[in-house]
């Protein structure tokens, strides 16, 4: 039986709140009967700018912050492949049994002409577009929260407990990650 599996992708460094909203907003409007959180290994956009945690440490705080929602998983596969992680690599690994949608906010649909065979990744998974500015998409409360500004708060021993899961902020303290 075909699932409509939304995926959502980022470096996730680190996973947060906003992360979980967008995922929820769009299975909730969509129908969507499960959302793949797919962390790039090395985003095409942040090839001069890397990842603060590696590959591991992201894939660990997101199995921990996605534990709490059943239809939510990770999804490692550009983990795995290493490199600069493509979407269109990744849809055309994931195949066609079935039916993949893009989550991402109005400011990345912005830029999705510009991706590595957009025109394909349109055909396989037509995006799910969540305002982000009141612009664009299904609209939903704003949160302003990035993971820049949870790094910066973080390296400011400033709390962040209101921003990232309790489980995924432990994990950061035990590895002294950011």
């Amino acid at each position: 039986m075909r699932k409509k599996i939304g995926l959502l992708g980022g470096s996730f460094d680190p996973i947060h709140i906003g992360h979980l909203h967008l995922a929820l907003t769009a299975q909730e409007h969509a129908g969507l009967d499960e959302v793949l959180f797919c962390p790039a290994a090395t985003s095409p956009y942040r090839v001069d700018n890397p990842s603060r945690a590696i590959i591991d440490h992201r894939l660990a705080m997101v199995r921990l912050a996605l534990e709490d929602f059943p239809t939510f998983s990770l999804c490692d596969l550009e983990a795995k492949r290493g490199g600069i992680s493509y979407t269109i690599d990744t849809l055309k690994e994931l195949g066609d049994s079935n039916d993949y949608f893009l989550v991402m906010g109005s400011d990345v649909r912005k830029g999705l002409l510009g991706w590595k065979e957009s025109k394909k990744i349109l055909e396989l998974a037509p995006p799910i577009v969540i305002s982000r500015n009141g612009d664009e998409g299904i609209k939903t409360p704003k949160l302003e929260v990035s993971s820049t500004w949870v790094r910066e708060r973080l390296s400011k021993s400033l709390s962040c407990a209101h921003l990232l899961p309790a489980k995924v902020l432990d994990y950061i303290g035990q590895n002294r990650l950011y």
